[in-house]
């Protein structure tokens, strides 16, 4: 599913009146029947309704619904914020919803309770703080039972085209989000995903052909998976270096280490500091490990993945310059290069370009990269991936709810977001399966989107059952994961054929 901004989707609405000389008029009442069919398909039909209103067009949208209602013999109340503009389609909706009877106040004790709630306070092109009247209806809202609420296109307080909050006290969290038109951007990253609820998207028979795409909504079919033949070696499916766990950091490079070796890398060898060794091996013993800091030079279909506990000490600024001589002496290129943590530190201290590796920073790691603040990074987290790659080419993963991973001229989003997955060594994990993903001859684009894709499912399956899901717990899940996403291995059993003499009888 392709994601736009808020300016897209409305132009694209400007762009159907032109076409079809019809009035914008029109796709007001076609969102209003859209947002009656999902509140009776998906919210308690024995309670009466509150609609509060702005008073723009999504006020509009919620006027024209309470006049749907109200004909329908819901009980509904309207709260109603000013006036609408004079000449607009939010001032047709008005007079709709008071020719239709329906009760409309300025009042927000006199909205009934309980009740189901609709927001249709602030639109899809909304930036910055409520004020006023509006954010007192915001924090009415936050008052009321989050099943409960229907926001209507965004949930207010939300910016649309980046997923952005103004105040995170003053925005309102629905149980489900009905969308008008293109699917908008800020609902499926940044604070979005945590706002939202359940997500239903309109089209109002209007198309977003001709406007421009912001990113891509992953989904399972996109995904691409190495070929394992039944004929298939080791040494045909890659091997990952790990580079990484300095002094009192061991158990990030132990996790990469591991994450590379359950995605299906023919061979994985560790170069981390030896006090660890014992506990790898311990752990998994198909793991080689190496004293030396770094590998003298690179072999064929050699992938390295370097930072998880990599450290920022001056023996760890060493290995990450034996890195980078590495890379840009050797005479054979690695398959492909991971760089995650401390090792994006390092990189950001003295940037430069490769065009084979993925980035993968959180949003703290992204802001040193760009030498700018977090809050730059979370403001608008799809520009700063964008900005990231092209300042450091290669593939970004930029991480956190609503994941992004940008490549040139092209970004994609992750539908995924979970509380369960805020704790350590995830990242480590993504780190290994994305190199092992390299190693057997992926892309970088393709390793990031399917590794990413990957480690989140295998995280959710146990984030349905359990408050926090450990990195461990998330390597005892991948193999699983994986084949259900369809990652498997070619096998052939020949032990069942039989063997016939001349005239055609079994003689096994």
């Amino acid at each position: 599913m392709h994601l736009y901004s808020g300016a897209s989707v409305g132009a694209a609405e400007q762009q159907w009146a032109q076409a079809s000389d019809q009035p914008t008029w029109i796709l007001m009442q076609r969102a209003a029947t859209a947002a009656q069919q999902v509140l009776a398909q998906h919210f308690p039909a024995e309670l009466p309704v509150a609609v509060l209103c702005g008073s723009g067009n999504n006020g509009g949208d919620g006027l024209l619904l309470a006049a749907n209602l109200h004909r329908a013999r819901r009980p509904v109340t309207v709260w109603l914020k000013g006036e609408p503009r004079t000449g607009s389609d939010a001032e047709l909706a008005h007079a709709e919803a008071k020719k239709a009877g329906v009760v409309i106040t300025n009042d927000l004790t006199a909205l009934p309770s309980p009740a189901v709630c609709v927001d249709a306070l602030l639109g899809t092109g909304f930036q910055g703080e409520p004020r006023g009247a509006i954010a007192d209806a915001i924090r009415w809202l936050r008052r009321q039972p989050v099943p409960r609420i229907l926001a209507v296109d965004c949930p207010s307080g939300l910016n649309a085209s980046t997923g952005a909050v103004g105040d995170p006290e003053c925005v309102v969290r629905a149980g489900h989000t009905v969308t008008f038109i293109g699917a908008k951007l800020g609902l499926f990253t940044g604070q979005g995903p945590g706002l939202t609820g359940a997500v239903s998207l309109h089209s109002l028979q209007v198309s977003m052909d001709g406007q421009p795409m912001l990113a891509h909504l992953l989904n399972a079919e996109d995904l691409h998976w190495p070929r394992r033949s039944a004929t298939t070696h080791k040494g045909a499916q890659g091997h990952v270096l790990v580079i990484g766990s300095g002094a009192g950091l061991w158990g990030a490079g132990m996790l990469a280490a591991e994450g590379a070796l359950v995605t299906g890398a023919g061979l994985v060898t560790a170069h981390l500091n030896p006090a660890c060794h014992s506990a790898l091996l311990a752990r998994a013993p198909e793991i080689m490990v190496r004293g030396d800091p770094v590998p003298h030079a690179l072999q064929p279909r050699q992938t390295v993945v370097v930072g998880p506990g990599l450290g920022r000490d001056q023996a760890a600024t060493m290995r990450w310059q034996t890195v980078c001589r590495l890379l840009t002496d050797a005479a054979l290129p690695p398959q492909g290069m991971v760089v995650d943590a401390d090792a994006l530190w390092h990189l950001a201290a003295r940037p430069f370009q490769r065009p084979e590796w993925v980035l993968t920073p959180h949003p703290g790691e992204a802001a040193r990269l760009l030498d700018c603040k977090v809050a730059d990074i979370e403001a608008d987290r799809l520009q700063a991936a964008q900005n990231i790659q092209q300042r450091y080419d290669g593939v970004v993963v930029l991480k956190g709810a609503g994941t992004v991973i940008a490549h040139a001229g092209h970004c994609s989003v992750l539908p995924f977001a979970s509380g369960a997955m805020a704790t350590g060594g995830l990242g480590d994990v993504l780190s290994g399966v994305i190199g092992a993903l390299l190693a057997q001859g992926l892309s970088a684009s393709a390793a990031a989107e399917s590794g990413a894709w990957l480690v989140t499912r295998a995280a959710l399956q146990r984030a349905h059952r359990q408050p926090v899901v450990r990195a461990t717990q998330v390597l005892d899940n991948l193999a699983e994961t994986a084949w259900h996403l369809g990652f498997r291995a070619e096998s052939r059993d020949s032990s069942a054929l039989a063997t016939r003499d001349a005239s055609g009888r079994s003689i096994t």
